[in-house]
């Protein structure tokens, strides 16, 4: 059973919080480039925004039912994709992150922005868009954490580029509404920073239920194994924000790592992502798969 009491307790806190970092924010919103993308969905009609925070590496089926099933569950306008630029922020992470993409045979941001987009093109679902300025505000939100204090580990990283849409947006509508949209291996870390208190400046130093209920409404998905799964907090009128439960993905288990293994078959392929995935895949040699398929020929 979660500890209401402490969830509530916490939020207060993360929104007081927001509350205290609120003009910094504004000024950076201000004062540098701001997101033509953003402008553009905001001087739109929208009025409810998701978020899908992923390292694409590369996308699967499983990314855009994703987003499609959060945007038709809870009639969101508009779905953007926030892709991980693998950039190391000495103290936020544990240690410099060359190695480890090395050794999992991940692929660079902007190859995974083609991929991804590809991948959009060809689903059709004009709801769904990659967010082009994730990697740049990333960087940025480096001065966050190096001032330290409580709350700095949710004020950097991808937590800043979320932050950041929101005060983009809002400053042109400010009756925006954003949900964020994960599945259960990314969402129940965030109850289990709550339930374990020490733990989370350890374990779960940048998982918080509180923290995400304090910037947005929150859509997490099942696994459709059983294994991991969902606690969904009781909704109260003392929390502005909601978790929503979804489904499990038909496309639930896909494995991205499998693909960057570079061992996989066509058809093998097929079942995990799109074609034109599959073509720059083929195109590019990346992982190797022009050469094994013309191996096999």
């Amino acid at each position: 059973m979660m500890n209401q009491d402490l969830l509530i307790q916490r939020y207060r806190e993360a929104a007081l919080n927001n509350l205290a970092l609120e003009g910094k924010l504004a000024h950076d919103v201000h004062s540098s480039r701001r997101s033509l993308q953003l402008d553009r969905i905001a001087n739109s009609e929208a009025l409810r925004i998701g978020y899908v925070v992923a390292t694409c590496s590369p996308v699967t089926f499983a990314h855009l039912e994703l987003a499609q099933q959060a945007a038709d569950r809870l009639d969101l306008d508009k779905v953007l994709f926030v892709i991980w630029p693998f950039h190391y922020i000495k103290g936020f992470h544990a240690a410099p992150l060359e190695r480890w993409v090395e050794s999992e045979h991940h692929i660079g941001w902007d190859q995974r922005v083609e991929l991804l987009q590809a991948a959009i093109s060809e689903c059709g679902d004009q709801r769904l868009e990659v967010f082009r300025d994730s990697e740049r505000w990333y960087v940025a939100s480096e001065d966050y954490f190096l001032e330290g204090g409580e709350h700095a580990w949710f004020w950097t990283g991808t937590w800043y580029v979320l932050r950041r849409i929101q005060a983009q947006m809002r400053s042109t509508n400010p009756n925006l509404r954003f949900v964020f949209i994960c599945g259960a291996d990314q969402f129940n870390p965030n109850i289990r920073a709550l339930e374990e208190a020490e733990g989370r400046e350890k374990v779960w130093k940048d998982y918080s239920l509180s923290e995400q209920l304090a910037l947005h409404d929150v859509f997490a998905v099942p696994r459709s194994d059983g294994r991991n799964p969902l606690v969904e907090p009781e909704p109260t009128e003392r929390i502005s924000n909601r978790v929503y439960i979804g489904d499990p993905l038909h496309h639930s288990g896909i494995s991205a790592t499998a693909i960057r293994n570079g061992t996989l078959c066509l058809d093998e392929l097929r079942l995990l992502t799109y074609e034109r995935v599959i073509d720059i895949l083929v195109g590019r040699n990346i992982w190797g798969y022009a050469d094994q398929f013309r191996q096999s020929l």
